[in-house]
């Protein structure tokens, strides 16, 4: 009904950057982040590299990483790992649910039309954490009001994306 300061999480990235050549971009910031569910604050590293027209990396320090494997112009191959999570206000009395995985992945993204693009992506959700405080940032030794033993199961995601040309 009304939006308040406990249902609200804000994350963000500062990165300075280089952008040596078409094929080569590296950066070191800093992030305030949830992933993997509790509030961090970390160094970052970007590195973006084309090694030839067919392999390269995306890599986004801890947060991401993949080897790319291209096929041309319009689509590539992507297998590597992506941590996420957050905190999510469950309401007055309930608490607070602290998500975290990390997600070893392989991805297909293929060109449609123009700057449409179609991606298909598999891989395994590894649960971190699923499991529900009474605070948003709970001290080390507080104890979870409920704790999850959740399994990790294979996933599938297909989805539309408009990439910037």
């Amino acid at each position: 009904n009304e939006i308040n300061s406990k249902q609200m999480t804000y994350s963000a990235a500062a990165i300075y950057g280089w952008k040596k050549s078409d094929n080569l971009m590296w950066g070191i910031g800093a992030a305030r982040t949830y992933r993997l569910g509790e509030l961090i604050y970390v160094p970052v590293f970007m590195y973006n590299r084309t090694f030839n027209p067919k392999w390269g990396l995306e890599v986004l320090l801890p947060s991401r990483a993949a080897v790319r494997r291209n096929f041309g112009t319009t689509s590539m191959l992507l297998l590597g790992y992506e941590l996420e999570g957050n905190t999510y206000y469950l309401g007055e009395n309930s608490g607070y649910l602290r998500r975290g995985e990390i997600k070893p992945r392989i991805s297909y993204e293929r060109q449609i039309k123009n700057f449409i693009w179609l991606s298909a992506q598999a891989g395994i959700r590894v649960n971190g954490r699923f499991n529900v405080f009474s605070t948003q940032n709970p001290a080390k030794n507080e104890l979870a009001i409920i704790s999850n033993t959740l399994q990790n199961p294979f996933y599938f995601n297909i989805s539309l994306n408009l990439v910037s040309p």
